[in-house]
């Protein structure tokens, strides 16, 4: 009898555990096709909001496509750090607070560089009326993603 318990419970199990693999991994398959989703849709927005000609176009997006490389490299790799940080922070010495906000302003000094290097590379590729102006709609397709998920969000709740 136990026996037969025995193996109902590990039938269970099993089962569950393919069921949830496979959501699992359904998930992460969605999160691509959004990020996916989301790149087209950018690259999409800053060509028509920029003007892009098909020259500026070809020339500006390959450099355009390396900085946002470089920034979310960067950008995971200090958040990774922050999240450690702030787990060691109630525990560590003042000396180990001060190395953890040193390497913090690090992280912000490489990000401004960043910016500041690929700004340099991006003017000489595009007119610097559009430089100004890819700021200025970089912040505007953020905002327009975040309303577009929020009412995506929003119709999944009342549903």
């Amino acid at each position: 009898m136990a026996m037969k318990n025995t193996i109902k419970i590990f039938i269970l199990l099993l089962i569950c555990s393919v069921t949830l693999n496979g959501f699992s991994q359904q998930h992460r398959k969605m999160k691509r096709v959004n990020w996916e989703e989301y790149k087209t849709q950018k690259i999409s927005f800053l060509t028509e909001k920029l003007e892009l000609t098909p020259e500026e176009a070809q020339q500006f997006w390959p450099v355009y496509n390396q900085f946002e490389k470089k920034r979310l490299d960067l950008h995971k790799e200090r958040r990774e750090f922050e999240q450690n940080m702030f787990k060691l922070l109630d525990h560590s010495s003042d000396a180990e607070v001060k190395n953890m906000l040193e390497k913090h302003l690090d992280f912000q000094k490489k990000d401004y560089e960043l910016n500041a290097a690929y700004s340099k590379k991006i003017m000489k590729v595009l007119p610097i009326q559009k430089v100004a102006k890819l700021i200025k709609e970089e912040v505007n397709f953020r905002r327009h993603m975040m309303k577009k998920y929020q009412e995506r969000g929003r119709r999944k709740t009342s549903k």
